[in-house]
């Protein structure tokens, strides 16, 4: 989580709504079975208030979901310390500027926050999804998307109908990030797409006019990595 917000604080504000932090609820995150469901949301408890920001439909390997997005008024690290106290430290994992929490609501239904730091003053941002505990794989690769780096394999595939975003992620990848990335760029620029910001050596983000849509790429040390893309 870390070096992608790092990466989208190099963005112009006018991206920053169009990120995939959205998708980033399941990303390179298995959810381990155990644990006694809730029976209910437990989103109700966190401090600050919920102000809703929006309500969006996904699909997640092909099933409909819902992801739900409000701000909460509270600090980060007085958050951290409540959530310490609801959960057990399995159902929690945690960054520098993001924490993300997985429980059971049921027997079949796991529910997913990603709570994001705002900065100093600002309010934490929550995204919140019920999903099954097990999703099928992808069926295929999303055309909208780059084509697969040597030897990886799709993990997720997440569409967004309205705003038509994609965003995918794989592991296995077999090159090193930076090599990857700069590859990558090459291949994307000679499909004329041009590079914006700045680039890091694992990943970038690309406008292409024609048709005229914004591209965010990731890769890691660990052979997973993630393209995003929607129009602008």
């Amino acid at each position: 989580m870390g070096r992608k917000s790092r990466f989208l604080l190099m963005v112009p504000a006018v991206f920053a709504a169009l990120s995939p932090l959205q998708a980033e609820v399941f990303d390179l995150w298995p959810w381990k079975a155990d644990g006694i469901p809730s029976g209910v949301s437990r989103a109700g408890e966190l401090p600050g208030g919920q102000m809703p920001l929006y309500t969006r439909e996904m699909r997640v390997n092909g099933v409909p979901l819902e992801i739900r997005a409000s701000a909460l008024n509270t600090d980060f690290p007085s958050l951290l310390a409540v959530l310490a106290r609801m959960f057990r430290p399995e159902n929690l994992r945690a960054g520098t500027d993001a924490v993300r929490v997985a429980y059971r609501v049921d027997d079949g239904n796991v529910e997913r926050w990603l709570l994001v730091d705002g900065g100093p003053g600002k309010p934490v941002t929550l995204f919140v999804i019920v999903a099954p505990e097990k999703l099928p794989p992808p069926d295929g690769w999303p055309g909208e998307l780059p084509p697969l780096p040597p030897g990886a394999t799709a993990e997720r595939v997440i569409r967004f109908p309205d705003q038509k975003a994609v965003y995918g992620n794989f592991r296995n990848a077999g090159n090193d990030p930076a090599a990857s990335g700069k590859e990558l760029s090459a291949k994307l620029t000679a499909e004329g797409w041009r590079s914006i910001g700045e680039e890091s050596g694992s990943g970038g983000l690309f406008l292409h006019d024609k048709p005229r849509r914004v591209l965010w790429t990731g890769f890691a040390a660990d052979g997973t990595g993630m393209f995003y893309t929607r129009p602008y």
